[in-house]
């Protein structure tokens, strides 16, 4: 049975960070999944793991954009030798306030979900 789990986090310099462990082995940090400055000041992220070979990372970017990362382990089968995750910016400038969530409701959906700075949920 595979044992694994990964951690993610905003960094004190507002990057997202990256830790995993996997079956017994010591716990294992990888490369930034996006550098310092990329989260607001209040960011929180969301995460969810559509299947064993899939993560999507969501957090709300210091300009107040809803920003995603996400990898494929089919597609992007070198990943964990220190590839970069593919990227894109979900929702523009000032479109979110700090709190983010996602669910999952079928393995092949994803969706997050953010509040806007007026309250509204779009």
């Amino acid at each position: 049975m595979d044992e694994s789990i990964d951690v993610f986090w905003v960094s004190p310099s507002r990057s997202i960070e990256h830790s995993y462990y996997q079956n017994g082995q010591p716990w294992l940090h990888e490369p930034q999944v996006a550098p310092a400055g990329s989260a607001g000041p209040d960011a929180s992220l969301a995460v969810v793991s559509r299947a064993a070979n899939t993560m999507e990372v969501w957090w709300v970017g210091k300009d107040g954009s809803v920003q995603d990362r996400y990898y494929n382990a089919v597609r992007e089968a070198y990943w964990y030798l220190g590839s970069p995750w593919n990227q894109f910016t979900l929702s523009g400038p000032n479109s979110a306030d700090y709190r983010i969530a996602a669910v999952t409701p079928t393995d092949f959906l994803s969706r997050g979900r953010h509040r806007r700075p007026d309250g509204a949920l779009p």
